[in-house]
Order: C-alpha cells, then sequence, then structure tokens
C-alpha cells in the first residue's frame, strides 16, 4: 500500500509507534533520520537500506526517515518513510527555497523526534547532518531518547579536499560540542574511531567500531572471463571523488609499455569526470580509458562479466587516511571480482589472496605489478566462487548488523 508522504501523517504514525507502549515496556524502535539529497549515490542509499533491513532481521525495530527527493520504493520497503520536498514527479533542480525547506523539514522532524521518542529509543543520524549546524535539538536537556551518530570519514580532511570550507568552519567551532551530546557513536573504522572521540573531548564516550557492509543477495556473482595475458580489463564503479585516486591509473596507462593491452572502464559520475577525461587526452590514452557513465542492472552485470579486476579507492592518504571501508570493496567482493586497494581495510586480512595491495602514496600505478596479480590470482578459476562466500560470512549486513544492536541495547 503506498504511504501517504504528507509530513503530518508520517509524524502521526511514528508518533503512535514510538508510544504505543506499556509503561513497563522496553522495547526499543531506532529512527534512522537520513538528509535525502535530489542526488545521493546510489551504494550509500543501499547502505541505509541494508542497515535498516540487517537491524530489523536480528529483532530491532528500524525505521528509515528520509527528509528529501532521492527516490526510495516506499511500497517495496515498509520500513522506509519519507517527506517529499519538491513536486512529485519533479525533474528539476532543488532551488533555493526548497533546499531550504528541506532543511528545515530536517529540523523540525529531528526536534520532534527527540522531543517525543521515549528512553528506549534511538534516533540514529549520519554526521554531518547540516541541520546541526544551525540548530541544537540534541541536546540531553530536552529529550529522553538516545542520539547517536555514525562517521564514516574523517570530516575536516575531507571537507579540506572537496573545497567545502562552509562545513570545515561549523566543524571546527560547532564539531566537539556536538559530538558531546551524542549517547554513542559509530565509526567504520578504529581510525575512525580513534579521531571522532578525540574531537568530542571525552575517553569514555561509548563508541563502536562496524565494517561496512553489504546485501550479499542483491548481487549477482559473476562469470569470470579467461585472462590469456593478451589484454587486461580494469574496472572502476563508484561516484568519482579525488579520494578515489583514479588518476594514479590513468597515468600508469600513460607510461605502461607492455605487451598485454590494459583497458580502463570507468562506471558512474561524480566530481572528478571531467578532470579524469582531461587526463586521459593528455596521457594519449583516450582510447584505453572507457567512461561508460552510470549503468545498472544488466549492463553493469555484463560489464563485470567481461572486465578481470576492479579498482577500489587508491587516494585515501588524499583525506589523511590510511584505513578504508569502502562499500564498492564489499560489492566487488560479492559479485567475485578480485581488486587492487591501497589502503588497510580491516576486513580483510593482509594476506587475503583476491586482493592487491598497492602502495599508499601519491605518485603512477605501476601497472606491471596490476598485470602479475592478475596472472597468479586467475589461476584459481573458482576464486569468484570463493569470494562470494567470503562475502556471505563476513561482509553481509545480517551479520554487520548484530554487533551494532548490542552496541544499542547497551546505550539503554
Amino acid at each position: 500500500m503506498q504511504v501517504n508522504r504528507s509530513p503530518r501523517s508520517i509524524y502521526i504514525y511514528i508518533f503512535k509507534l514510538l508510544n504505543y507502549r506499556r509503561p513497563d515496556e522496553k522495547y526499543m524502535t531506532l529512527i534512522y533520520i537520513i538528509n535525502g539529497r535530489e542526488k545521493i549515490a546510489e551504494g550509500i542509499s543501499k547502505k541505509f537500506i541494508g542497515q535498516c533491513r540487517g537491524l530489523r532481521e536480528n529483532g530491532l525495530d528500524a525505521i528509515l526517515m528520509v527528509i528529501g527527493d532521492c527516490k526510495y520504493d516506499e511500497r517495496k520497503y515498509e520500513f522506509v518513510k519519507q517527506i517529499r520536498v519538491s513536486k512529485k514527479g519533479s525533474n528539476k533542480r532543488l532551488s533555493i527555497y526548497q533546499d531550504l525547506k528541506r532543511q528545515f523539514l530536517l529540523y523540525i522532524t529531528l526536534e520532534r523526534f527527540l522531543r517525543s521518542a521515549n528512553s528506549p529509543d534511538i534516533i540514529y543520524l549520519r554526521y554531518p547532518c547540516p541541520i546541526l549546524y544551525f540548530f541544537r535539538p540534541i541536546s540531553r536537556k530536552i529529550r529522553k531518547c538516545k542520539l547517536v551518530f555514525e562517521h564514516n570519514t574523517m570530516e575536516q580532511a575531507e571537507y579540506k579536499l572537496s573545497r567545502n570550507y562552509l562545513f570545515l568552519i561549523f566543524d571546527l567551532f560547532l564539531g566537539k560540542s556536538i559530538r558531546i551530546n551524542a549517547d554513542g557513536i559509530v565509526c567504520v573504522t578504529t581510525e575512525i574511531s580513534n579521531y571522532q572521540i578525540e574531537r568530542s573531548g571525552d575517553p569514555n564516550k561509548p563508541h563502536i567500531t562496524i565494517g561496512n557492509g553489504i546485501n550479499t543477495s542483491k548481487f549477482k556473482v559473476r562469470q569470470p572471463p579467461i585472462f590469456d595475458g593478451v589484454e587486461l580489463n580494469l574496472l572502476f564503479v563508484a561516484n568519482i571523488e579525488g579520494w578515489h585516486g583514479i588518476d594514479m591509473i590513468i597515468k600508469g596507462l600513460g607510461e605502461y609499455e607492455g605487451a598485454t593491452k590494459i583497458k580502463l572502464h570507468i562506471v558512474g559520475d561524480g566530481a572528478k569526470l571531467a578532470n579524469l577525461k582531461r587526463l586521459s587526452c593528455e596521457y594519449q590514452v583516450a582510447d584505453l580509458v572507457i567512461f561508460h557513465g552510470v549503468l545498472k542492472d544488466n549492463a553493469l552485470d555484463l560489464l563485470f562479466d567481461v572486465c578481470h579486476i576492479a579498482v577500489a579507492s587508491l587516494g585515501m592518504h588524499r583525506i589523511k587516511m590510511k584505513m578504508t571501508s569502502a562499500l564498492k570493496i564489499r560489492e566487488y567482493t560479492a559479485r567475485g571480482i578480485p581488486f587492487i586497494i591501497s589502503a588497510h581495510d580491516p576486513d580483510f586480512p593482509e594476506d587475503y589472496p583476491y586482493m592487491l595491495k598497492l602502495s599508499s602514496e601519491e605518485g603512477i600505478i605501476d601497472l606491471v605489478g596490476v598485470l602479475n596479480f592478475a596472472s597468479k590470482v586467475y589461476e584459481d578459476r573458482s576464486h569468484h566462487i570463493k569470494m562470494r562466500e567470503y562475502a556471505c560470512k563476513n561482509l553481509d549486513w545480517f551479520v554487520k548488523m548484530k554487533a551494532l544492536k548490542k552496541f544499542l541495547e547497551y546505550l539503554k
């Protein structure tokens, strides 16, 4: 049944849900509030859905509350409630008025839920939530529920790289007070955890490190191509940012002089796409770098079937990070394609046979080493099956959310 998307109807629905308990009942509801921007990376959207579904499969009632216009099928996901900002069916960019309206709705929603939720409940926010920089509905003085922030990066370094100086200034001056008011902090690597605890100024702040997960059942296991040394196809799939470091692969193609033909397939859009196109022309490898744009479903599955090695983030050092928990690596593993990486991912042992760890420094990628890795890994014709099994056992959201549920129950 289609959910009425008006703010009032959704507030009433969730308020009833939060308050329909006996006084002695300790039943916990988690409301995951996200700022649904007009364009939100598909991988991140899948993460929100995966986290809520994983928590629900582990017995915790989780609701995803979306404020904005990114598309979520509420009929498909019964735990998703959405308040839209622009008119239904509008494909235009949000006007300044609509953007301010979305921020205001986000603030009102957050404040109302924080004031009305009961002591067993959790309000869960992915940091940074911009509205936090302008209002303070998060104070413990006005709420009974618990407030938990999830951090996926060390924000200040990322703001500097993306030149988001407004958020940088806000975080410098207000970030500590915001973190102080959190009842718990969830981070995807220990490096980020240490940073956030230091920023909070409270060494005893309850926190947990849980690497990102994936809904393994949503991804098709590929049929690997044969690697005969004649041609090597590399694949990169992401919403392209500077910390992905794909420019270093393109520079490597420009300097490579081996007999094996190497092609780089880039799937996605993003802030750095134009720069990569310019760079491929500058290094005279435009014929070897194929820009596919955004691909989905069968078109993307077919590309995974013809490519040999996937490329993960190679420029994490640009945002001062030595560790990663990239969603894309988990997709690569679930699909069964070996990958190259530069930062350490705690969910994979250093000797994981289907991962090539490169130097986490600025420079040009040596593609001869990648070729040698491909030759070795393709000796195992069942590598895709073994990678899929590893993903199901270690990376699935159902497995990951067991630890988060225990942490949230501890906060009660």
